[in-house]
């Protein structure tokens, strides 16, 4: 197979009610031959693979399907890039899909760039809510290439689905995601993001997000059944903290997926789960860890405060005691989330 201009990665676990929609918002592009479609199925046990190689007996010059046992979300991106061949490459989830118009405007200006990093708005779909919500991009400067070291993505665009790499760069810093566990899309953030030299952002609507499913992975429910999770990505993204970068940009994605990925895991434990000896070790392991590479963000995490306690300082002093301080904090969180 000839070099695409971009590839795309669809990791696909029992997606058979879905894998359809995204695939076809693909291939109904008057782009399908300078784009590689890299559908991954990851061990489902439902027709996800039949469907995927009905697609690939169809289009074959644009379609590669990997059958692999099940490993996880970035185990999938992970034997997608190995086999890549497009001049860039991101990841559309398969439950979601893309904009076919945008789609073919987003390939005609890749062939155009050069830069190490693409951004790209998405749309939210929340079939619950029957509601569509477009991505805030306040603050972000479209249509110019912009040097990282000067320019600072806003906050509210550091997410996967924003976000498309020059395959070179994913290949020069040795990208792999974790393994084995959820969540690793925030990965797909902080390393090439941090790495980036160069971006453009593009004033279109390609990434269309389908939210509100009860076995989504970022559903409440199951947020706090997999939370262990959360603490494996918080000790790589401490572990692989660099200091005084004298990068902006660098620093400013560091300290947010820091801090967030550590507020998540010790509300959830604290709140939740505090009564489990092997997560309450985790935690205060990474929160050494925090300590000793970045002590600002130890410090505003226990500057946190509700109903008047400033409740990871509790817990870090007193083991049990703080599982009655923080009752009425619990109430509070039970209260918001219904």
């Amino acid at each position: 197979m000839n070099s695409k201009i971009l590839s795309i990665c669809i990791p696909s676990y029992n997606m058979e009610q879905y894998l359809d929609r995204s695939v076809s918002s693909l291939v109904a592009s008057k782009e399908l031959n300078n784009i590689e479609i890299i559908i991954v199925n990851d061990g489902s046990k439902d027709q996800t693979l039949q469907i995927a190689q009905a697609y690939k007996e169809k289009y074959s010059q644009s379609i590669i399907v990997i059958d692999k046992p099940n490993g996880h979300y970035g185990s999938t991106v992970n034997a997608a890039i190995q086999i890549a061949t497009g001049k860039y490459f991101r990841i559309l989830d398969a439950d979601d899909w893309f904009d076919t118009i945008s789609f073919d405007y987003f390939i005609h200006k890749l062939r155009e760039l050069d830069t190490d990093c693409v951004f790209t708005k998405f749309t939210i779909h929340d079939f619950k809510h029957n509601t569509l919500i477009e991505q805030d991009t306040t603050n972000v400067i479209f249509d110019k290439v912009l040097t990282l070291d000067e320019y600072i993505i806003p906050q509210s665009c550091y997410y996967m689905h924003s976000l498309t790499y020059k395959l070179q760069l994913l290949k020069e810093i040795h990208y792999t995601q974790t393994e084995g566990i959820c969540y690793t899309d925030s990965e797909y953030v902080f390393f090439p993001l941090r790495a980036a030299k160069e971006i453009y952002n593009m004033n279109i609507s390609l990434y269309q997000y389908y939210v509100g499913r009860n076995d989504q992975s970022m559903s409440p429910k199951v947020l706090l059944r997999n939370m262990r999770q959360y603490y494996i990505l918080s000790n790589r993204f401490i572990t692989n903290y660099i200091p005084k970068s004298g990068n902006r940009n660098v620093d400013s994605i560091q300290d947010i997926y820091i801090y967030q990925t550590m507020i998540f895991s010790l509300r959830a434990h604290i709140l939740y789960n505090w009564y489990n000896e092997e997560t309450d070790s985790q935690l205060r392991s990474n929160l050494n860890l925090l300590k000793n590479t970045n002590p600002t963000i130890y410090a505003k995490l226990l500057q946190i405060q509700q109903h008047g306690i400033k409740w990871v300082k509790v817990w870090i002093k007193h083991k049990t005691l703080h599982k009655y301080l923080f009752f009425p904090i619990k109430l509070y969180f039970v209260y918001k989330r219904k």
